[in-house]
């Protein structure tokens, strides 16, 4: 799958304009809430969230995710889903999952989250299958909100999105 059609995808998946005040985000529209989107524009607003448009948030994706997690890097097929953990759950957390599922495959793998090149590496060598990462993906999920019981009620979104990609 190529750069574009993954982005494209990640803003279809998140969709519209929502301010749900239980987000710890913010208002988010296209997957790029206020509390990220400040970051980088410290005078941003929800009105500028509400406004962005999918170019917008294509230009964002690319320029703030895409190339800095090296998502052309890791295997074709996982691309999509590492792209989209970066996006939802941070690139930490997206490496964590790729090594997880690694790591119930070779029991030796640090999971540090960073992704160098021995996780690169084993990706290539050991091609964890999609639905394996894929439930990784849910386990943080899972994990989430047993720290912060105030975001179950995204779980079922969460859910029905990872089963997305398997």
């Amino acid at each position: 799958m190529d750069k574009s059609t993954i982005i494209n995808q990640v803003i279809r998946r998140k969709g519209g304009f929502v301010n749900d005040p239980a987000d710890p985000g913010g208002a988010t529209k296209f997957g790029i809430s206020l509390n990220w989107y400040k970051k980088i524009n410290p005078s941003a607003t929800v009105e500028d969230i509400h406004n962005l448009t999918p170019g917008d948030a294509f230009n964002l994706y690319d320029q703030h995710f895409y190339l800095p997690n090296h998502v052309d890097e890791i295997p074709d097929y996982l691309q999509e889903i590492y792209f989209d953990t970066c996006v939802n759950s941070g690139p930490r957390d997206a490496v964590r999952m790729l090594q997880r599922s690694l790591a119930s495959i070779r029991a030796d793998l640090k999971v540090d989250g960073i992704l160098g090149p021995i996780t690169k590496s084993l990706l290539t060598q050991y091609r964890p299958e999609l639905r394996r990462v894929a439930a990784f993906k849910l386990l943080d999920y899972a994990e989430s909100i047993q720290r912060n019981s105030g975001l179950e009620k995204f779980w079922f979104g969460w859910f029905n999105r990872t089963l997305e990609f398997v």
